[in-house]
């Protein structure tokens, strides 16, 4: 009995944050994995050669009202820069950098998650950036923003991206991805 009584609902949690569009990803008589996957676009757009644009992450909706009082751990397994449209020309090279803070309760200053130096928009064209090529990772950036992911109750965090292009005027557009798994001590 007592093992049925633990069963169902597991069974039930599992099937309600599928209906949500979370991803378990393993499963234990102790504790469960689900990833979820912040998606942002960013339309940069600028006459001269600097941009910036912001996006609103809200973490409860993206969580889809997980409980997060029994997380036990929090690790982004991955950052993902993809340049999804240039109007800038074959030659325009850019560098960046991607930015967070919470608007829960503000840092003294945007924390640093990842930058990219020198890319050729029209060579990166649907070729997403990550950790193992030209992104370069901040590990304090990943540790603030892994620690505030699994805060009760869930962030707002504002996401923004900078940066310049050697050939303005700037037209692109970027999708940033941030993939969390988040450890839930049943």
């Amino acid at each position: 009995m007592k093992k049925r009584t633990f069963l169902l609902p597991t069974i039930l949690l599992s099937l309600a944050l599928l209906s949500y569009g979370c991803k378990i990803v393993s499963f234990s008589a102790q504790n469960l994995f689900i990833t979820v996957t912040i998606e942002e676009t960013f339309n940069l757009n600028s006459n001269d050669n600097a941009y910036m644009d912001m996006a609103t992450v809200d973490l409860s909706q993206s969580f889809n009202d997980v409980d997060l009082t029994n997380v036990k751990n929090v690790s982004i397994t991955n950052v993902e820069v993809t340049i999804i449209n240039n109007n800038t020309g074959a030659a325009t090279t850019s560098s960046g950098s991607v930015l967070f803070n919470s608007l829960t309760a503000p840092f003294a200053q945007n924390a640093l998650l990842a930058s990219f130096m020198n890319v050729n928009l029209n060579a990166a064209l649907n070729d997403p950036l990550t950790f193992t090529n030209q992104l370069a990772i901040n590990q304090n950036g990943i540790s603030s923003l892994e620690t505030h992911a699994g805060s009760s109750p869930p962030p707002t965090l504002k996401f923004f991206l900078t940066g310049t292009v050697n050939n303005p005027p700037v037209d692109f557009e970027i999708i940033l991805k941030v993939t969390l798994q988040l450890e839930l001590q049943s």
